[in-house]
C-alpha cells in the first residue's frame, strides 16, 4: 500500500539513514522492487533489452556472491488488495492515460516491460540456483522474516517505513524487533573494498540503513505511524476528512521551503506525537470527523487498511521461511491457516473495537487475507511458488479482479496485445477452476460469480472484461500433457520428429499470434512476412548466443538506425512493429505458463515430450534488432524476403565464437540456414484457427470519492461502467497493423468495431528516466551506448509504479 511522496520526504533528511555495508549476510529482497530498480538504474538503453537485463541481473548476483551476500528473492502474487485499491488504481490509470505524450516513439519508451523483466530475473535465479518464491503478502512477509533473522530487507516500497510488528504494538516499541530496511536506491551494486592489501579482505556493497531511533518518525509511537500513513493518503485509501483541529493546523501552516505534501506530513506527525502510545483518542477523533452516514463504512475501510500495515512476527516469517525452505527454525505460529472463503470473512461485521485491537497488537483473523494456496497438492504449489505460472492467472479468481496497466507494458497498442492474449488467459482460468473443483476448494474462488473480471487499457479508455468461465477438468488416465496443450489451442501434434522442443515452442507462439491476427485481415505467408522472418532469424542464431553477443547486436542496431533514420529520414521506430513484437513476447510467456500449469496438474511422468520453452532472453535477445531487421525486410519485395534473410540477416547475426571442434564458419552458417528453414516450415505446418472467448466489454469511468464507500476492495464502489458491446465469439478490439503481417488485400472484420469514442491504437507510454531530454538527437556510433547529447543525471528518487502490493 505505497504512500505517495513518503519516500521523497524521508529520504530528503540524512539523519533518517546510517551508512551500512552489505557483507557476509543474508538479505531478503522484494523481487518486484528489485526489477524496477535495475530497470531504472540501467546506464544504457541496451541494458534494458532482454539479453542486457539478463547480463545486468547476473552481474549484480555475482557481486552478491563476491561479498558473501546470500539473497532470498520474494515475488508478489498480487492478491492482497485492501481498502479502495480498485477505485484508486482506476483513477490513477485514467489520469495516466490522459497525460501521456503522443510524440513519435523512441528507444527509451520501449525498454523491456516490467512483466517480462520479472520473467527474465526468474530465469537468472534458476540458472544460478538462487533461492526465491512467489507469495502474498510480500511486503509484510519480507519485513517479518527480516526481523526474525536479524538481516536486511531490500525494497523500495514506502510501506517498509511504516510497517510495525504486532508485538511492538502491545507495549512500548522495541526497535530491536523491527525489520532492518535498506532502500534499494541507496544500494551501490558495484563491490567495494576498504583495504585490498589485507589477506582476509572481503568485498562489500555500500548502502544505507533506515535508522528507526533517529528517524523523523521516532517521535511518533508505532500505533500512530500507521495512522500517519493513512492520513497522508495511500494507494488503498484516499485522503479522508481530518479532525477539525488538524485540518485548521494544515491550512494555517505555511513554509515556502516545503511542498504541500511535506507540510501535511509534518503537521500530522506533530499532531500524533502528542498522544500516548496506547491512546485511543486519535482514532476516535478521526472517526468522529467523518460524516455520520458514512461512518460505518469508513470504520470497515480503516480497519482493513490498518491490518495491512502490521505483521505478525511469527506467523508471517513462518509462511515465508517455509516457502523458501529455510533451515532456521521459526517460533510457534500464533494462529493457524486462515479461513478459505472470503464470504466467511465478509460475514463478520467490523467494529471500532477491531481497530483498537489491531493497534494493540491483537490479531483479528477475519481482517486477514485468506491463504488461497491452502489445500493445493505439493506439485501444483511448487509450480506456483517457483514462478512457473503467471500470477495474473490467479488474481481475478482468488482476488476478485486483475488490472493490466498500459504504463507497465511500456508500449502502445496495449488493447490489441491484451485482447490477443485473452484466449491464453481464459485457458488458465478454466483449468484452475476445474482443478479447484476436483480438490473441493471452490469456496476460495471468490472472483468467480460465475464470471471473472479484468480491467485493461483500450486506446485512451479503460475498459472491463467480464468473462464467463467453463471449467476444464483433466483426467490423467486418459490425457497426456502435450495432447491437452495442443487440444486447447486447436492444433494437431507436429509430424516432424527432428524438430527440437525449443523450435516447436517458438513455432506454436508465432502460429498462435498469426491465427489471432487473421481475424482482422488476410495474412501474408510466413515466408514473406518481414516480422516472422526477423523473429525466426534472430531466434535461430541467438539460440547459441553468449554473454558477448550484446555488443554485437548493439553494433548492428546502430548501423541499421543510421541507415534508416539518419539517411532515409524515417521515424526512429515503427510503433506497430514494436507493439507486435512485444505481443509475441507476451504470448510466448503466456504459452510457457500454460504448459507449466498443465504439467503441474498431471503426474510427474506426464511432462511434455514435444515442447521446451527456453528463457525469453535466449530466443528474443533484442527487440530493437528484430525491429530493424523487420524494417529492412520491408524494403524488399515479399517474394525475395526469405532469400534476403538467408543470405544477409543470418550471416550478419552470426558471430564466430570459441566453441571449437574444428567446425568452419561455412559449416555453421549452413546449419543455421537449415534450422531457419525448418523453423519456418514448422510454423506453416501448424494450421491454427483463431480462438474467440465469450466476453462482455464495458467502459469504466473514474470513481468519485464523495459517494458512500464500500469496505471491500473486491468490487468498485464508485466506478461507472457503460456497456459498449457484448461479443459472443470474436475479439472486441479491431487491429491496425503494418504491412509486416497483412497482405495488401484485406478482408472485412468478423465483428463490429468499438464506438469511435474509443481509439483502437493507444497512446504512447514513456519509460524514459526523468530529467532526460527526450528531444535530444540520438547519435549512432560504433559502441552500444546510445545517449541523448544533453542527458542529465538521474534523480535520486525514481518514480515508482505500484509493484509491491
Amino acid at each position: 500500500m505505497p504512500i505517495p511522496g513518503l519516500n521523497t520526504i524521508l529520504e530528503s533528511m540524512r539523519s533518517n539513514f546510517q551508512p551500512f555495508r552489505l557483507q557476509n549476510t543474508k538479505v531478503i529482497i522484494n523481487a518486484n522492487d528489485f526489477v524496477f530498480t535495475v530497470l531504472y538504474k540501467a546506464d544504457d538503453c541496451f541494458d534494458r533489452e532482454p539479453i542486457g537485463l539478463y547480463l545486468s541481473f547476473k552481474k549484480i548476483l555475482t557481486a552478491f556472491d563476491r561479498c558473501g551476500i546470500t539473497p532470498y528473492f520474494v515475488f508478489n502474487s498480487g492478491n492482497e488488495k485492501r481498502g479502495r485499491t480498485l477505485d484508486l488504481m482506476v483513477q490513477q490509470q485514467c489520469a495516466n492515460m490522459d497525460n501521456v505524450d503522443e510524440d513519435s516513439p523512441s528507444i527509451s519508451d520501449f525498454c523491456c516491460p516490467f512483466f517480462l523483466s520479472k520473467h527474465i530475473l526468474l530465469s537468472v535465479l534458476r540458472d544460478l540456483n538462487i533461492c526465491f518464491t512467489v507469495m502474498s503478502p510480500v511486503v509484510r512477509a519480507t519485513a517479518a522474516l527480516s526481523a526474525q533473522l536479524k538481516c536486511p530487507v531490500l525494497g523500495s516500497c514506502s510501506d517498509y517505513f511504516i510497517l510495525v510488528p504486532s508485538n511492538a504494538l502491545s507495549d512500548t516499541a522495541d526497535n530491536g524487533s523491527f525489520h532492518r530496511f535498506v532502500p534499494l536506491n541507496y544500494v551501490d551494486f558495484k563491490p567495494d573494498t576498504e583495504d585490498c592489501s589485507s589477506v582476509n579482505y572481503r568485498c562489500f556493497l555500500s548502502a544505507k540503513l533506515f535508522d528507526w531511533q533517529r528517524s523523523t518518525l521516532s517521535s511518533v509511537a508505532p500505533q500512530q505511524r500507521i495512522l500517519l500513513a493513512l492520513l497522508m493518503g495511500s494507494n488503498t485509501m484516499a485522503q479522508f476528512r481530518l479532525p477539525p483541529e488538524l485540518h485548521k493546523r494544515i491550512c494555517a501552516h505555511r513554509d515556502k521551503f516545503r511542498s504541500r505534501r511535506e507540510l501535511r506530513f509534518y503537521v500530522i506527525r506533530d499532531w500524533l506525537s502528542q498522544f500516548a502510545p496506547d491512546s485511543k483518542e486519535p482514532v476516535e477523533r478521526i472517526i468522529d470527523a467523518q460524516l455520520e452516514a458514512h461512518r460505518d463504512q469508513f470504520v470497515e475501510q480503516l480497519a482493513d487498511c490498518i491490518a495491512g500495515f502490521t505483521y505478525n512476527l511469527e506467523h508471517h516469517s513462518h509462511l515465508l521461511a517455509t516457502a523458501l525452505n529455510l533451515p532456521e527454525p521459526c517460533s510457534n505460529v500464533m494462529f493457524g491457516e486462515l479461513c478459505l472463503s472470503d464470504t466467511k470473512v465478509q460475514s463478520v461485521p467490523v467494529r471500532k473495537s477491531d481497530i483498537h485491537a489491531l493497534l494493540s497488537g491483537i490479531v483479528v483473523p477475519h481482517l486477514e487475507i485468506p491463504n488461497f494456496t491452502v489445500g493445493w497438492p505439493s506439485r501444483f504449489l511448487k509450480a506456483f511458488q517457483e514462478g512457473k505460472i503467471l500470477t495474473t492467472s490467479f488474481q481475478p479468481l482468488y482476488g476478485h479482479w486483475v488490472m493490466f496497466s498500459g504504463l507497465n507494458e511500456g508500449y502502445s497498442g496495449t488493447s490489441l496485445s491484451y485482447m490477443l492474449r485473452l484466449p491464453i488467459r481464459v485457458m488458465h482460468y478454466r483449468l484452475i477452476v476445474g482443478f479447484e473443483r476436483q480438490l473441493g476448494g471452490c469456496d476460495k474462488l471468490v472472483g468467480l460469480n460465475p464470471h471473472v473480471t479484468e480491467y485493461l487499457p483500450c486506446g485512451n479508455k479503460l475498459v472491463s472484461l467480464t468473462i464467463p468461465i467453463d471449467a476444464i477438468t483433466l483426467d490423467p488416465s486418459l490425457e497426456q500433457t502435450d495432447h491437452v496443450f495442443y487440444s486447447l489451442l486447436g492444433i494437431t501434434l507436429p509430424t516432424d520428429p527432428t524438430a527440437p522442443g525449443w523450435m516447436i515452442s517458438l513455432a506454436v507462439t508465432i502460429a498462435y499470434c498469426r491465427a489471432q491476427w487473421s481475424l482482422e485481415g488476410n495474412l501474408v505467408p510466413p515466408y514473406e512476412c518481414s516480422l516472422t522472418l526477423a523473429l525466426v532469424a534472430c531466434a535461430v542464431v541467438s539460440f547459441q548466443t553468449d554473454e558477448h553477443s550484446l555488443d554485437h547486436y548493439a553494433e548492428l542496431c546502430n548501423a541499421l538506425e543510421a541507415k534508416f533514420v539518419l539517411v532515409s529520414s524515417l521515424p526512429p521506430f515503427c510503433n506497430g512493429l514494436l507493439s507486435n513484437l512485444l505481443t509475441i513476447y507476451f504470448a510466448y510467456t503466456g504459452l510457457w505458463s500454460l504448459l507449466n500449469l498443465i504439467e503441474s496438474m498431471m503426474p510427474p511422468t506426464y511432462e511434455s515430450k514435444l515442447l521446451h520453452f527456453l528463457p525469453l532472453w535466449r530466443l528474443f535477445p533484442s527487440y530493437c534488432l528484430q525491429h530493424w531487421f523487420a524494417v529492412e525486410l520491408q524494403t524488399h519485395p515479399p517474394e525475395k524476403r526469405y532469400q534476403f534473410a538467408i543470405r544477409e540477416l543470418i550471416p550478419r547475426l552470426y558471430r564466430k565464437t570459441s566453441r571449437g571442434g574444428g567446425v568452419s564458419d561455412a559449416s555453421e552458417l549452413h546449419v543455421l540456414e537449415s534450422t531457419f528453414s525448418q523453423a519456418l516450415q514448422t510454423i506453416v505446418s501448424l494450421n491454427m484457427s483463431p480462438i474467440n472467448p465469450e466476453h462482455t466489454l464495458q467502459e469504466v469511468k473514474p470513481p468519485t470519492f464523495n459517494s458512500k464507500q464500500d469496505r471491500s476492495s473486491h468490487l468498485p464502489s464508485a466506478l461507472v461502467s457503460q456497456q459498449l458491446q457484448v461479443n459472443r465469439g470474436a475479439p472486441s478490439v479491431p487491429f491496425e497493423s503494418p504491412d509486416t503481417i497483412y497482405s495488401a488485400k484485406q478482408s472485412q472484420s468478423h465483428h463490429a468495431p468499438l464506438p469511435r469514442t474509443i481509439k483502437t491504437t493507444g497512446p504512447r507510454h514513456h519509460r524514459a528516466p526523468p530529467q532526460t531530454d527526450n528531444t535530444a538527437v540520438f547519435v549512432a556510433n560504433h559502441t552500444r551506448h546510445w545517449r541523448p547529447r544533453n542527458a542529465s543525471a538521474q534523480p535520486q528518487n525514481p518514480p515508482r509504479s505500484d509493484t509491491s502490493h
